[in-house]
């Protein structure tokens, strides 16, 4: 293992800048590839985060350096990355040795982790000889690609969630501080370091910035002005949330408790059991509420798929992979699988008063309490504004989830950064009245938006007490809600991204955890 201050690249001349200002947005990796961009020092983006996934499996990988031996991927271009980058040039013989990503430099970065990755997955499978003699490799265990954020060719213009707060880049000072992102680190803030209503849900501002580095310590380094994905003071925020969690008496479930267990030991990815009554148990619990689960006694990957995206849907877990795995006897997720109020898992219907589905890419599976939530909303609407608007839009019900919970890759990018739980609903923006396509769709910047149907749609969904949150992408109308004082135009946030839809979030079962 090498240390950083023999290597060649750092000259002495070399002088490291003592604060890289954020501010170039970086180009699209298409145009890295097609040479006519590069990322480099200061760049900022989607872009930069997906190189530095793919930066930290290779640094994990050869291990080059004693003081270098990961990267988080937050989606700023920072001295690390720069250093990283030089390095990966100069071993690898590529042209330009100058710590900027070109297309050169980008196709080897991906080749070599393409190499890593399938070597470490040839490496898990199975190999087995047959009766005639000829090995047979099973590929089960390669991780599908729907969950792999490292998979070859993918651009990353979603990137995936990560971390224990699911955070996709860094928030804080000189960070990129995507909407929800910030979001997110508000809910752990409060309230002990922000009080509700002090601040602008998403927004980056003044009092977020106080509570953050009162958070942190007041740091006065910029490099920890700042929360990373993966990094330790992550970790302690979300400890921090669980602890203030845990400091209030938890409202009772909102499902029967189970006296007697169902199971008589656990059942999951770290269970006792793999095969037998147990998980039999389970899988026939699972396929009664909707979850079309195999019922044949033995623990696989679809056992484990439906387990994570029912316990999901308890904890609220916009991420499988941070939902529970393992059911025990007397759990929570399991007093809730097998309680008589337990969730079921249905399809959206086409519509109802006030709404219809739009849907035509499958993403037509819900949790009950959501298609509850659309009938309250259908007729609030209904009721408020249709009555007096008759030729105005119908609430559009476009994505909620796909039957396994699972989102579809497309171009090397997945759909969504959610909609894994039946929780989070995307809602078409209205038309206006004799629009073309009416039930097409439409942005914020068009002329054939109606606003007004769409304010009164965001009121009705914000009203619900069901709904936790609403994403806009009209900063007109989240403005004009939190200026006339609502108190449901708090559950607002802009997100500039949303421009063509609204999405909306419906409360778990037990509270997210």
């Amino acid at each position: 293992m090498g240390n950083l201050s023999i290597l060649p690249s750092w000259k002495a001349d070399f002088v490291e800048p003592e604060k890289v200002r954020f501010n170039t947005k970086a180009p699209s990796l298409d145009s890295v590839r097609g040479n006519d961009g590069v990322l480099e020092l200061g760049s900022t983006g989607s872009s930069v985060a997906y190189v530095q996934q793919k930066l930290d499996t290779i640094l994990k990988h050869y291990l080059p350096f004693a003081d270098l031996t990961a990267l988080d991927a937050y989606g700023n271009y920072c001295v690390l990355t720069y250093r990283t980058v030089l390095w990966l040039q100069q071993k690898f013989g590529i042209q330009a040795q100058d710590g900027k990503i070109d297309e050169a430099t980008l196709a080897k970065i991906e080749g070599l982790v393409r190499g890593i990755k399938t070597g470490e997955a040839l490496a898990k499978d199975s190999v087995t000889r047959t009766s005639n003699g000829t090995i047979s490799i099973s590929l089960d265990s390669l991780t599908p690609i729907d969950v792999d954020p490292l998979a070859p060719g993918q651009n990353q213009s979603i990137v995936q969630p990560r971390g224990p707060l699911d955070l996709v880049a860094a928030v804080g000072v000189g960070a990129p501080n995507d909407s929800r992102d910030v979001d997110r680190v508000q809910m752990a803030l409060v309230p002990e370091y922000l009080g509700v209503g002090d601040f602008v849900r998403g927004e980056f501002g003044e009092t977020t910035e106080r509570a953050l580095l009162a958070f942190l310590g007041n740091p006065t380094a910029a490099c920890d002005q700042r929360i990373t994905p993966t990094g330790a003071a992550a970790d302690r925020l979300a400890a921090h949330e669980s602890a203030q969690l845990n400091s209030v008496a938890p409202p009772p479930p909102p499902f029967a408790l189970v006296t007697d267990p169902f199971i008589q030991s656990s059942v999951g990815a770290n269970g006792d059991e793999r095969r037998g009554d147990n998980v039999k148990a389970v899988q026939v619990r699972l396929r009664e509420l909707g979850f079309p689960v195999e019922v044949d006694g033995q623990f696989g990957p679809k056992t484990e798929t439906y387990i994570r995206l029912f316990a999901s849907i308890v904890e609220g877990k916009e991420q499988h992979h941070n939902a529970t795995a393992t059911l025990e006897p007397y759990g929570t997720v399991t007093q809730a699988l097998f309680s008589p109020d337990a969730p079921t898992w249905v399809q959206v219907k086409d519509g109802g008063i006030g709404w219809k589905s739009v849907d035509r890419d499958h993403y037509d599976y819900a949790v009950n309490k959501t298609l509850t939530v659309l009938e309250q909303v259908g007729a609030a609407y209904q009721q408020e504004f249709l009555s007096t608007h008759p030729t105005s839009s119908l609430i559009k019900v476009n994505d909620v989830s796909r039957e396994d919970g699972k989102v579809v890759w497309r171009n090397g990018a997945p759909e969504h950064r959610s909609h894994r739980n039946g929780l989070d609903v995307d809602i078409s923006l209205p038309k206006k009245a004799g629009s073309d396509n009416f039930d097409g769709g439409t942005r914020t910047d068009w002329a054939d938006y109606d606003q007004e149907a769409a304010f009164a749609i965001i009121k009705a969904f914000a009203e619900n007490p069901d709904v936790e949150r609403v994403i806009v992408g009209d900063k007109e109308l989240r403005d004009r809600a939190l200026a006339s004082g609502h108190t449901w135009a708090t559950k607002l946030l802009f997100d500039e991204h949303h421009s063509n839809h609204l999405h909306v979030d419906i409360a778990p079962m037990v509270g997210r955890t």
